[in-house]
């Protein structure tokens, strides 16, 4: 999770596309409606939101974060307070002795 965090930070497609399996899902709060199908899908809209982002690093970081595993599979949530409230669950599958992102849902809360 960490991994995927730090490289979000640092706006590194690259390593942030390494943390995902090829068959994995996503859902954006707002990049697109539909579910993004696969590692290629996912790195195009990480990679759109890095062109937006004018090279400006984040320091972004999860908090009331909640891990749960199961055999090769684990759930982790967690929220990034702010003037929204993000608020992100990944599903981690090990494959290979590694733990890849198999899905992402994101959605963002606003505080009144």
């Amino acid at each position: 999770m960490m991994s995927f965090m730090a490289a979000l930070n640092d706006l590194d497609a690259e390593r942030m596309n390494a943390t995902f399996a090829e068959d994995a899902t996503a859902f954006f709060p707002v990049a697109q409606p539909q579910r993004a199908q696969g590692r290629a899908e996912i790195d195009a809209v990480f990679r759109r939101y890095i062109e937006g982002s004018n090279g400006k690093k984040m320091n972004l970081v999860p908090q009331d974060m909640k891990i749960e595993t199961g055999g090769d599979l684990a759930l982790v949530t967690f929220q990034i307070p702010g003037g929204s409230t993000a608020r992100r669950t990944f599903v981690f599958r090990r494959t290979g002795g590694r733990w890849l992102i198999t899905h992402m849902h994101a959605s963002n809360f606003r505080v009144q």
